[in-house]
């Protein structure tokens, strides 16, 4: 059974939380809240959620009717407690929008969702949380959905969202995106929120931290396909293992046009760094790679130095934590030698050995004028 509190309860608890809203709104900060009520009202239907939710992640009963009064006490403690926290980060946003400054550009504004709430977006939270995506005259340009958990009717939500910035939407964070839901969910959530990026000219996305490996990649499809113009892209931490790693160099339609290609803490391998070394090929471009602690070997290294010969344009390149050794530092010093643009070099861990970190360092003096940060 859920947690069950009396609605006079609630309806009292409200009534509070707009009272104390309105006078820290104005007295605090001299504004008056646009809508008190409303928001008293969300917050209080956002604390009984988290609460409800939290009684049914266990077998025990939580119900006051069964005689489980510590359980009930926790519940309604844990209720409380969350609406504090909501009241106080509504108060703190009121604060902040008065200080914000005007210079702010409209035609690239940054909504944000992300924070240390991991709360599970149903499609009416996702209205209230996405409500400045969906308002009349909206225009972001990038949007961050990170830390929420959405649903199949959240995700539609945010297709209508991404529909309503088409204009000027051109950065999508996706990051951690269904923390706690069933993999058959989660992969529809992906395909809903990637195909609703096809409305914009999306230039960077970013999946990581949703650990789903090639059926997440393919889920991804449509976008990877049908959106010529991905300058960034990141799968950090996806369970990009040899076959996701095939996918995401079979599916990506123009990597003649990415600049950065972030790829790390995932389990890839040589045999799967043999696609990604295939992908840089056709992507001469690329200014920004990262592919730290993906387990690959000399033979993964060798194919990226191939890969990443295709072109002079590096800035910045990190490979810490594989197992590059010496035959794969040889490789890669050899690249490096012809990318007069590179900044930043990280090889920590990477046993290169006397011989790989002596040639590596030779090629960075003779060809590499630039670089700041060396590692």
């Amino acid at each position: 059974m859920g947690f069950t509190i009396d609605q006079a309860e609630r309806k009292d608890l409200v009534v509070r939380m707009d009272d104390h809203l309105a006078a820290i709104c104005f007295h605090c900060f001299g504004e008056t809240h646009a809508n008190s009520s409303a928001k008293a009202e969300e917050i209080e239907a956002r604390a009984f959620a988290t609460a409800d939710a939290a009684s049914k992640t266990t077998s025990e009963s939580w119900s006051a009717d069964s005689g489980g009064g510590h359980a009930v006490h926790q519940l309604t403690t844990l209720y409380v407690k969350k609406a504090a926290e909501l009241l106080k980060e509504e108060a703190l946003r009121c604060g902040k929008a008065k200080d914000a400054t005007s210079s702010q550009d409209a035609d690239a504004q940054f909504f944000d969702l992300s924070g240390s709430d991991r709360e599970f977006f149903t499609q009416q939270r996702a209205e209230q949380g996405l409500a400045p995506l969906l308002a009349a005259g909206a225009r972001f340009s990038k949007v961050r959905l990170s830390s929420k958990s959405f649903g199949l009717d959240a995700a539609h939500v945010v297709a209508k969202a991404f529909a309503n910035n088409a204009d000027t939407l051109k950065e999508v964070d996706l990051s951690d995106i269904f923390p706690g839901r069933p993999e058959e969910e989660a992969m529809k959530v992906m395909q809903i929120v990637t195909e609703a990026t096809l409305c914009a000219k999306i230039t960077s996305v970013d999946v990581s931290d949703n650990a789903f490996g090639e059926k997440g990649v393919r889920a991804c499809t449509a976008m990877l396909q049908q959106q010529n113009e991905i300058e960034s892209i990141t799968f950090i931490n996806n369970g990009i293992s040899e076959q996701a790693a095939k996918a995401i160099s079979e599916l990506l339609v123009s990597p003649q046009s990415l600049k950065k290609l972030h790829l790390d803490k995932n389990m890839t391998g040589d045999a799967g760094t043999a696609h990604i070394a295939a992908l840089l090929e056709r992507a001469p471009g690329m200014e920004d790679f990262k592919m730290a602690g993906s387990r690959f070997f000399s033979k993964g290294a060798v194919m990226l130095a191939r890969g990443l010969g295709t072109g002079t344009s590096l800035v910045s390149l990190d490979l810490n934590d594989n197992n590059i050794n010496e035959e794969g530092g040889l490789a890669l010093s050899g690249m490096l030698f012809k990318q007069p643009n590179l900044r930043h070099l990280n090889f920590e861990a990477a046993m290169l050995g006397s011989h790989a970190a002596g040639a590596v360092v030779s090629a960075l003096a003779a060809g590499g004028p630039k670089l700041e940060y060396l590692n």
